[in-house]
């Protein structure tokens, strides 16, 4: 089981690790898609791995020209990849969202630990975005894989759920200007 997810439960009981391996099954039907059920699994984790992070909004300039103008070099294949990815994830994401139930400050808590694990991810990757992306997923497949509870799950809808969080700026957060 990956350190971060046992630091919560340590932290958080067993109630941690039904958030991860049980509780999103359980609203969800039994024959929900490989790729809903994935989304679905990001968020779970991405809520264990939110506890104690402070319950407040973080600034940011919710702007995604200026994001991509940021990253001028990356952004046809940006744009191509999520143009690429929406056709067949969309609904999925948007039946994901409604089925997580999960509270405000829940998602807020969410959006502050994808905007501060993504920064660092961009210096590890040298500003480059598809690289730091591909590193976002690998860690939340990671997560997946420390799990007691084996499924299966679709690489792709992590990265599409990733590329949404990246369009509502929540991921490489272009810094407020004063």
């Amino acid at each position: 089981m990956s350190e971060e997810i046992k630091n919560v439960q340590k932290s958080s009981g067993d109630r941690a690790l039904n958030i991860v391996g049980n509780v999103y099954l359980g609203k969800v039907a039994q024959n929900a898609s490989t790729e809903m059920l994935s989304i679905m699994k990001v968020i779970s984790v991405l809520s264990v791995l939110s506890e104690g992070v402070a319950d407040s909004r973080e600034v940011s300039e919710k702007d995604i020209d200026k994001k991509l103008n940021n990253f001028s070099e990356f952004k046809e294949a940006l744009k191509k990849e999520y143009s690429d990815l929406l056709p067949h994830y969309g609904s999925f994401y948007q039946e994901a969202l409604k089925q997580s139930d999960i509270s405000e400050t829940t998602a807020d808590k969410i959006a502050i630990t994808l905007r501060r694990r993504s920064e660092e991810v961009l210096k590890e990757s040298e500003n480059n975005p598809i690289t730091a992306l591909s590193k976002l997923t690998a860690k939340l497949i990671e997560h997946f894989e420390a799990l007691p509870i084996k499924e299966d799950y679709d690489e792709a809808a992590v990265r599409f759920y990733l590329f949404n969080e990246l369009v509502k700026c929540n991921i490489f957060p272009n810094p407020l200007e004063l």
